[in-house]
């Protein structure tokens, strides 16, 4: 197997794209010095082998930790990163395997989950709404990028249909629920029940620069608050699924009170659209330990134990980003390092290098 240094040189020699479009180094001649390796190019190498490994020829990225399934969280993912390496044949295909085997609800969001073992393969219809935005920011940039004004209006309705279906009103504003059935008032006993990691902050910034009935909701506005007012408790950090029908939001009775791989994307989608959080940031630096040095870990939010360590270079590359958010370090060595393991670590890294290519890329 190539090892990501030698694809990212490769990559530095032809032509490439990351959102928004980066400068690439001077093409290199028979006298001119090695090339330099720039963001885009680890971005482009990344994507290359990362490609090899988790997508298929029809376009469908594959979980294989959960039973080689497939869902709408893992093709937004896979769509954004095509996006930002200039990979339109791999976009096109990712979209159109989404649209034909997810887009399969009587409204513009996603079906979230897809079993190549089952018949029919879509076994819950129920949607998530973080891979609905992922999805729509995914089209949203693809649009920016080729020009296809119908990827602007496929985002449109699927944001649309996000805002009228998968939002509610609590004391901390508009917030989004994680599907639309299921996370109710009506649906439990502490609802309405969110997961702070559907939150994708620069996704939700940036259509809502498109989509002005999407920026009308401030869900930015109801998500930092919500992490805020988790922060005010005294264990501070955020778990996977938190209910805030109470006055202060805790741990949601029906799963475990645990900061594990949902809520690890948190940090990621707050460095990547801001570096004027710290107080959040260093609060999950502070519960990892040694500032995260000994690695990421599954906490349980009641007693700030870790539970098990996430053994990745993927979840590794996530403490690069809160480092260089912070000002603690102006060096990427983690995130820089592509070690494919997981589908889902594997993505993390990407999206860490996406993070540090588009607002930190003096760490590199």
């Amino acid at each position: 197997m190539r090892s990501i240094l030698t694809l990212c040189a490769l990559a530095s020699l032809v032509p490439a794209m990351t959102y928004p479009p980066a400068a690439h180094a001077t093409p290199v001649t028979a006298t001119s010095a090695a090339p330099e390796v720039l963001p885009a190019d680890y971005i482009v190498g990344s994507w290359q082998l990362y490609r090899s490994l988790f997508m298929s020829a029809e376009g469908r990225i594959i979980d294989r930790e959960n039973g080689s399934i497939s869902h709408s969280e893992g093709q937004g993912y896979g769509m954004l990163i095509a996006v930002s390496a200039g990979d339109r044949q791999s976009f096109d295909a990712l979209w159109d395997w989404t649209e034909r085997e997810l887009m399969v609800r009587d409204d513009n969001l996603a079906a979230w989950k897809w079993d190549p073992a089952a018949s029919p393969h879509v076994t819950d219809p129920n949607n998530a709404t973080d891979g609905d935005i992922l999805i729509a920011w995914a089209l949203l940039r693809a649009w920016k990028l080729w020009g296809v004004r119908d990827h602007l209006r496929e985002a449109r309705a699927i944001v649309g249909d996000v805002v009228a279906l998968a939002t509610t009103d609590s004391r901390y504003g508009t917030v989004l629920l994680p599907g639309v059935q299921g996370f109710t008032v009506e649906d439990s006993a502490d609802g309405p029940v969110v997961n702070m990691s559907y939150w994708v902050f620069p996704a939700i910034s940036e259509l809502g620069e498109a989509m002005p009935e999407f920026k009308a909701l401030n869900l930015a506005a109801s998500g930092f608050a919500l992490l805020h007012a988790i922060d005010a408790r005294p264990e501070k950090i955020p778990s996977d699924w938190t209910g805030i029908g109470d006055e202060v939001p805790h741990p949601a009775t029906a799963f475990a009170p645990t900061f594990g791989y949902n809520a690890v994307r948190i940090p990621l989608y707050i460095a990547w659209q801001t570096n004027t959080e710290p107080q959040l940031l260093e609060s999950l630096q502070r519960a990892w330990g040694d500032e995260g040095r000994s690695g990421l870990a599954v906490l349980d939010v009641t007693t700030g134990t870790p539970i098990e360590p996430m053994v990745s270079p993927g979840y590794d590359a996530i403490l690069d980003v809160i480092a260089c958010s912070l000002g603690q370090s102006n060096s990427a060595r983690r995130a820089k390092a592509f070690e494919p393991s997981t589908y889902y670590a594997s993505t993390l890294h990407i999206l860490s290098l996406m993070a540090l290519s588009e607002r930190y890329s003096e760490c590199f």
